[in-house]
Order: structure tokens, then sequence, then C-alpha cells
């Protein structure tokens, strides 16, 4: 028994835009892990929940993405930098909730 979006999702075709949107996506994706790098490296000196919410959208949109490319038929490569990021932002995202949670207590 299937949900009706999963059945939806299964019909996606890897269609040229798809791709570049995808690759679009990423790109920012990957633009943001420089922009994370740079709090770590500043050992995340100033606690505020917009970087929270800067990692929880950009976690987000990575999920949303990745699931699409799941029941898509393009290359699995997306998956896996999918993946990745995803596993990336959901470490820099708890570390940032666990620093928030430490400065403002």
């Amino acid at each position: 028994m299937y949900i009706w979006s999963v059945k939806f999702l299964k019909n996606i075709e890897c269609s040229e835009l798809f791709e570049i949107c995808t690759d679009i996506v990423f790109l920012f994706l990957f633009f943001g892990i420089f922009c994370a790098l740079y709090r770590i490296y500043d050992r995340f000196s100033k606690a505020s929940a917009k970087y929270i919410l800067t990692g929880s959208t950009c976690l987000a949109v990575n999920a949303t993405l990745l699931g699409l490319h799941m029941y898509s038929d393009c290359d699995r490569g997306y998956i896996v930098s999918g993946s990745l990021l995803f596993g990336i932002y959901f470490c820099y995202t708890m570390v940032e909730i666990c620093t928030f949670m430490i400065r403002v207590s």
C-alpha cells in the first residue's frame, strides 16, 4: 500500500532542466558549507538563532532535493553528493543548536 505522493514520485523523469536546477541548488549548498567553515574557524563566536535557521533551511532544501532524486531515473551521483551534504548540514545544524543553547542559558 503506497501513499499517493510516493506513487506520484515514482514517475519523475530525468530531464535536462531538472539536472541543471539540481546542479545550481547543490552549488549553493556547497557554497554554504564554506560559509559554515568560516563559522567553525571563528569558533562560533556569536550565537544567534539565524545560524540555526540557515542550517535548518539548507538541510530541508537538501532533504527535499534528495527525496526527489531517490524517485527519479537520474544518475545516482546526485544521491551520493546529496547524502554527503545532508550529513554535513545535519552535523552543522546540531552544533549550532547546541552552541546556541549553551551560550543563551
